[in-house]
């Protein structure tokens, strides 16, 4: 069934508990999650007649890390082949888990892309993750020497999860050498693991620059620090990752399309694929709890409001009338159908967010050259609509997929949008032209 509708990739969820509480952590945590583990557990077994359904593997979780092996020895047993098996991890836990899982990996997939939650250096990461910088880094060595001594027929490729909030923001913004320091880390660190691993087929990724944490509540202000940021990024010739992918999706305007048309069923964060938990489809794996009730209630009682977004019960009401049975072929089709059309018909929110780029300017709340120069009015609105997005956040914030919250036009509209533009203006300007000047 998956297949013929389009869908190549399956994201699962694999455990309901985590052992970090991030600052900017887009799940409310809640003791209920532990009583659900089990449940979880016990239900991967569900999950198998779509496994073999998918080109693509996401392992899911709170923290995937405590459902690995569960799944591994499930993949192991059957059978099934990856183009790409993917999870990210906190990295807290022994690293005897994770290589225990890689190695049943082998033989059921092409490549498996893992990706570590780590903020930058010490005094950086442990702001917003907590004290757990020392284990992260250590257990991630560790990891790295003991794959020489592994035989895989699949490539490897560790990666780094490594994210900004606002409050993050504005602490690189009182001190732009913090964004140096930044890169001088990582440039360090993934230097040495390259220099641990003589496994051919493990790769080690270094980061462009820190990720925007999306969902996420940002004012003129954080607009206006960001901007800062986005400047040193510039002086000092480094390059703004999220952006970068944006000025390739510009050079090829055709792939957005093209990706929606291979079932891009769900989240904007990954193309042609659906979450499935405990025998319902998901449209995002922020949703796979809010299935259940007692879940729910612990929620609307204790966070009202947490760090990214409101969750009363209309809206988690209005998000649970997406969560489908995994029996209700005709649900699941109006499902992707009603979020798909984020992406097949990105005119859709694309007009919403050029005329919110208007509005905003013309309120003070960005900057007033979006007055002034339509055509970078109308790439804010592209950017905002197509390379930022959150779907679920969209939902919590407007009630709409379509209609993106108007704190991500202030963050990028106050001085940071114009920087990177004009950073990377042959590029920008040369694809505009190209598509959308006839």
């Amino acid at each position: 069934m998956l297949r013929e509708l389009g869908i190549r990739g399956i994201r699962v969820d694999v455990s309901s508990v985590c052992n970090m509480n991030c600052e900017y952590c887009f799940i409310p945590k809640s003791k209920v999650m532990r009583k659900l583990q089990i449940d979880v557990f016990n239900s991967l077994d569900k999950a198998e007649k779509w496994l073999k359904e998918a080109s693509s593997l996401t392992l899911w979780g709170a923290e995937p890390a405590f459902g690995l092996i569960r799944v591994a020895d499930i993949l192991q047993s059957g059978d099934y082949y990856f183009n790409e098996i993917y999870f990210a991890t906190n990295m807290t836990v022994s690293p005897k888990i994770y290589l225990q899982a890689l190695k049943k990996f082998n033989g059921k997939t092409r490549k498996v892309r893992l990706q570590v939650s780590l903020d930058g250096y010490k005094e950086m990461h442990e702001r917003t993750r907590g004290k757990t910088w020392d284990r992260i880094v250590n257990n991630t060595k560790e990891l790295v020497r003991a794959m020489n001594d592994v035989d895989i027929s699949y490539e490897l490729n560790i990666k780094f999860n490594t994210v900004v909030d606002a409050n993050s923001i504005a602490w690189l913004a009182e001190d732009l050498a913090r964004v140096d320091k930044w890169y001088q880390f990582f440039d360090e660190f993934v230097g040495e693991l390259e220099s641990i691993s003589t496994n051919p087929n493990v790769k080690i990724g270094k980061p462009l620059s820190p990720n925007i944490a999306v969902p996420g509540k940002y004012t003129k202000q954080d607009g206006i620090n960001f901007a800062k940021v986005v400047r040193r990024y510039i002086d000092n010739g480094y390059t703004f990752g999220q952006f970068y992918r944006f000025v390739q999706l510009l050079k090829r305007p055709t792939d957005a399309i093209d990706k929606a048309n291979k079932g891009n069923a769900s989240c904007g964060a990954v193309f042609g694929s659906i979450g499935y938990d405990r025998g319902t489809f998901h449209p995002c794996h922020r949703t796979y709890w809010l299935q259940d009730d007692e879940y729910v209630e612990d929620v609307i009682k204790n966070y009202e409001d947490w760090w990214t977004s409101r969750a009363d019960r209309a809206t988690i009401e209005n998000v649970r009338r997406h969560i489908v049975s995994e029996d209700d072929e005709y649900r699941l089709k109006r499902m992707l159908y009603t979020l798909g059309a984020t992406q097949i018909y990105p005119q859709l929110s694309f007009n919403y967010s050029y005329a919110m780029v208007k509005m905003l300017a013309k309120a003070g709340l960005i900057s007033k050259i979006y007055l002034e120069k339509d055509w970078l009015a109308r790439l804010l609105a592209l950017y905002t609509a197509m390379g930022i997005r959150c779907v679920m956040e969209n939902w919590i914030v407007t009630g709409s997929v379509h209609i993106t919250p108007a704190s991500y036009f202030k963050l990028l509209g106050n001085g940071a949008f114009e920087l990177l533009v004009e950073h990377h203006k042959k590029e920008v300007l040369g694809a505009w032209r190209k598509a959308y000047s006839k």
